[in-house]
């Protein structure tokens, strides 16, 4: 009777650790290539609000910027017409409003530029404290499933958007 209690034990034992091993593991969440993107909702200018949730299923390119950054002032062009020419990748832009001496800086640039893509206002830092941003421009090139494929750290070339996704 020890015998068979002792093989039974053993048995359920094996059976939940292998039961461990093949069950399906969701990606860590993290600002690291290869992770689950964090998500966020972020208020808008159009008064709506920028949620990465609701990209769920698309690839998505998130652009964090400034409006005094030149590199920022120099790529934006570049994500207008990427957008423009691929319109099947969502080009979400987040502006770290809580870096910019005021909001109309923000939407004087937006407007100079007539650029159309969602801005999320990220008034406390908090979205680019997740993503770990701590120089301008950062982008972030997320799958199907949200999880960051590709960072880059500085302005986006043509090279950088055509190899990416």
């Amino acid at each position: 009777m020890k015998k068979w209690t002792a093989i039974l034990f053993i048995a359920a034992l094996a059976g939940a650790a292998l039961f461990q091993l093949l069950l399906p593991k969701d990606a860590p969440v993290g600002a690291e290539a290869g992770n689950k993107a964090p998500d966020f909702s972020l208020p808008s200018l159009d008064k709506q609000s920028a949620r990465l949730a609701d990209y769920k299923g698309q690839k998505v390119l998130i652009n964090f910027w400034a409006s005094w950054c030149g590199p920022c002032q120099k790529e934006m062009p570049l994500l207008k017409e990427y957008q423009q020419d691929h319109p099947e990748i969502k080009v979400l832009t987040i502006n770290v409003t809580a870096n910019e001496p005021s909001i109309e800086n923000v939407r004087n640039f937006l407007k100079k530029r007539d650029l159309k893509f969602p801005v999320g206002l990220d008034y406390n830092a908090e979205v680019s404290g997740d993503y770990q941003v701590f120089s301008y421009p950062v982008s972030f090139f997320l799958d199907e499933q949200g999880t960051i494929k590709h960072i880059v750290r500085g302005e986006l070339s043509k090279e950088d958007l055509a190899s990416k996704f």
